[in-house]
């Protein structure tokens, strides 16, 4: 897959959205979240559309590898030698936002982060018992 002129990410890669880049590859972008939910929180992309990382796995397994690199090399640049998470949501019920987000997070989740997160749980338990 090249691009999708819709996606938020690939006007990123194309450099048309501007974005706090912290590591680039040839088949990877890593850049700071617009609003993050920790105090490091960094979202590693693959440079080709893939709408969630399931279809790069399946697609592209040597793609796969290269985005846990990249989160690798980005874990040692940031000094979280002590630990990080990395978490790939994969479609609505995993709260995928927007297609193809990997994220690399430390120090926590913030309280509005939390907050977030208990409504939109609340919402979906409500939903599949609806």
């Amino acid at each position: 897959m090249a691009s999708d002129a819709d996606c938020i990410f690939c006007k990123i890669v194309a450099g048309e959205v501007p974005a706090d880049v912290v590591h680039r590859t040839d088949t990877t972008i890593a850049f700071r979240d617009l609003e993050p939910q920790a105090p490091t929180h960094v979202l590693v992309i693959p440079v080709r559309h893939y709408p969630d990382v399931a279809a790069v796995a399946a697609a592209e397994p040597e793609l796969a590898a290269d985005l846990l690199a990249a989160v690798g090399a980005i874990a040692k640049q940031e000094g979280l030698d002590d630990g990080y998470r990395t978490v790939f949501n994969t479609g609505a019920l995993a709260h995928q936002t927007v297609l193809m987000q990997q994220q690399l997070s430390r120090d926590g989740v913030t309280p509005a982060a939390l907050a977030r997160f208990r409504t939109a749980l609340g919402a979906t338990l409500q939903a599949l018992d609806g």
